[in-house]
């Protein structure tokens, strides 16, 4: 199984869509929406950690995270993002590798998204600052039980700290691995109009 130019659709979140449902139907594959985000602390240094994606169409991924956390809080000061997705089958994986630019999703969204978490995520979120120092795992043990009693019998309300990314890729490369490691590599690139894309392949 090879990628071939030709067959390969316009817009490359059409692409990546097919290959997350993929993905998502194979039940040999583990969260298939987790992404590895890589954002610029004040020092100039690359962070990475693996996060949720929540939401995708073709303009565009999201994830939800604390606002005041380190990825948020470097966002807001270089909002640069390198997300990287890995689906891997049982004779073949692929890999998707995004660059692009992350925002914070509006106020309706995220409303929408917190309301359909468990009431136990829900209240973690209220616990938990996230990114902080505490002083051991009680501190937070005692900052849930707090919340807890605070929304009993209560709809837990989303934390004002606590919101959505949406990120909107300008360069995307579809990685496929390949017989004698000769693997299939595309890359979409937008074009300076913004509104279409540049499709190339590239060496292994």
């Amino acid at each position: 199984m090879s990628l071939n130019l030709q067959e390969l659709p316009p817009n490359p979140m059409e692409l990546f869509n097919s290959w997350y449902d993929q993905a998502k139907s194979n039940p040999s594959i583990l969260d298939p929406n987790k992404m590895c985000i890589s954002t610029i602390n004040k020092e100039g240094f690359p962070e990475l950690r693996w996060v949720l994606m929540k939401y995708h169409d073709l303009e565009k991924i999201r994830f939800f995270t604390n606002t005041k956390s380190a990825k948020a809080s470097q966002i807001e000061l270089n909002n640069k993002i390198g997300v990287n997705f890995i689906f891997r089958y049982e004779d073949y994986f692929r890999q998707v590798r995004i660059t692009g630019y992350a925002d914070a999703c509006d106020t309706k969204h995220a409303d929408d998204y917190f309301a359909t978490r468990s009431r136990g995520s829900q209240i973690g979120a209220w616990a938990s600052n996230q990114s902080e120092k505490i002083y051991d795992r009680s501190t937070l043990d005692r900052q849930y039980n707090y919340y807890e009693d605070k929304f009993k019998d209560k709809t837990v309300p989303r934390p004002q700290d606590w919101s959505g990314y949406n990120i909107v890729p300008n360069k995307i490369e579809f990685w496929q691995s390949g017989k004698h490691r000769l693997h299939d590599r595309f890359v979409y690139e937008r074009n300076q109009d913004q509104t279409s894309w540049v499709i190339y392949r590239i060496s292994p």
